[in-house]
C-alpha cells in the first residue's frame, strides 16, 4: 500500500534525510579532522559529561526511569539522560569530548550520545574544543526547530515561544540547519528558526542576547576565559558583532549590519 508523503513514516523519512544534509554540511563547512581519545575517556564509565557546577537546583532523569532525582556535583551523565535546571538555576557541565555545557533556569536538556544533545526548552551555553567524530562532524545540538552542527565554537541556542529557536555565537562559527535550509552564523550574530521554517537570515546580536551573554559570562568567567571575542561584547556596543560580517557567509552573502532582533526578518517566510 503507497503512503502519502503526509503519513508518519513519510515525514520520518523526511527528517532522517534532513540530518543527513545537515552532518555534510557541518562536514563540509568545519573539515575531517579526527577526534582523539574521546572513547577511551568514556571506558569503563559510559559517561558523556559530568556536572561541574550548581547554582540553585538541577535535577537528572536517567535513561530508562521515570523519576527525577537531584544532580550533584560530580554526577555522571551518561547517554539517554536528561538534565534539567529549575526557575532561577544554572548548571555546569563538562563534556568527556571536551568543553562545557551551561543549563540556564528552566532549562532541559537530553544527552543522546558523546555527542548529540536534544534542547527540549531553555537556553544553554556551548563552548566545545575542537573534537570531531571520524568524517569531521562536530557536536550536534537538535531543538524542536532546527538542528546546530558546531566545532571548537562559543555558542548559544534557546528554546523559547512556541518553540522557536534563536541560535548566536560568540567566537567561531556554527552551521543552523531547518526545513532543508543551512545557514552559517558567524561571530558576533544570531539566527532564529520558526518550527517548519528555514532559518532566518544572521544578524548581529541584539541588546538581549547580549545582555543573557553578559549574565552567562558573570557567573562562569572561569570556563570563559581566554575567548577571542572583544571584550565590549555583551554590553548595548558593537561588541565583537562588528568585525562578525567578515566571517562567514549566508548563502553566499556577507551578513548585513542592519536589524535588531536576532536573526532579523526572514527573506522566506511568507
Amino acid at each position: 500500500m503507497t503512503r502519502s508523503n503526509g503519513t508518519p513514516r513519510a515525514r520520518c523519512r523526511t527528517r532522517a534525510v534532513g540530518l543527513v544534509l545537515v552532518l555534510a554540511s557541518v562536514c563540509a563547512l568545519l573539515g575531517g579532522e579526527h577526534w582523539a581519545g574521546a572513547h577511551a575517556q568514556t571506558a569503563g564509565t559510559g559517561a558523556v559529561a559530568v556536572v561541574t557546577r550548581i547554582e540553585g537546583t538541577c535535577e537528572r532523569l536517567p535513561a530508562r526511569c521515570s523519576e527525577w532525582v537531584p544532580a550533584a556535583v560530580g554526577c555522571l551523565v551518561r547517554p539517554g539522560d536528561r538534565v534539567r535546571c529549575g526557575a532561577g538555576s544554572w548548571a555546569s557541565l563538562g563534556l568527556v569530548g571536551g568543553g562545557f555545557v551551561t543549563l540556564g533556569p528552566d532549562c532541559e536538556v537530553r544527552f543522546d550520545s558523546l555527542l548529540y544533545l536534544r534542547l527540549l526548552i531553555g537556553r544553554l551555553w556551548a563552548k566545545v574544543k575542537p573534537v570531531v567524530m571520524p568524517g569531521g562532524a562536530g557536536l550536534i545540538i537538535e531543538t524542536p526547530s532546527a538542528v546546530v552542527g558546531v566545532r571548537g565554537t562559543h555558542f548559544s541556542v534557546w528554546v523559547h515561544d512556541q518553540l522557536c529557536t534563536t541560535v548566536s555565537v560568540a567566537s567561531g562559527a556554527v552551521s543552523v540547519f531547518g526545513s532543508g535550509v543551512a545557514v552559517t552564523v558567524p561571530e558576533g550574530y544570531a539566527t532564529r528558526v520558526k518550527r517548519g521554517r528555514v532559518p532566518e537570515k544572521p544578524e548581529p546580536m541584539d541588546s538581549e542576547e547580549k545582555r543573557a551573554w553578559a549574565e552567562k559570562r558573570e557567573r562562569f568567567k572561569d570556563e570563559d576565559e581566554g575567548d577571542d571575542e572583544d571584550e565590549s561584547f555583551g554590553n548595548d556596543g558593537g561588541g565583537a558583532g562588528g568585525k562578525a560580517g567578515k566571517q562567514g557567509q549566508h548563502r553566499g552573502n556577507a551578513p548585513s549590519s542592519a536589524g535588531s532582533h536576532p536573526g532579523g526578518k526572514s527573506q522566506a517566510e511568507n
